[in-house]
């Protein structure tokens, strides 16, 4: 009998939950634009300062470096 309210979706803690949820996506979704934008306007001060060969090579050893 437990399981079955844990898993109704009108308690308390999963209205709690699915509120904050929708309540701080907004905030989520604009640090991940301003994130973007950074790295993004970052990469450009810096190919001026290092050059384009350089950048390229960063750009080419980026996804590398992810998955190791």
């Amino acid at each position: 009998m437990k399981e079955i309210r844990a898993n109704n979706p009108r308690t308390s803690k999963y209205r709690l939950l699915t509120g904050l949820f929708f309540k701080l996506l907004p905030y989520q979704v604009l640090l991940l634009i301003i994130t973007s934008v950074n790295g993004i306007v970052d990469s450009i001060y810096a190919s001026n300062v290092i050059g384009q060969t350089a950048m390229s090579a960063i750009g080419l050893f980026g996804p590398l470096n992810h998955f190791l």
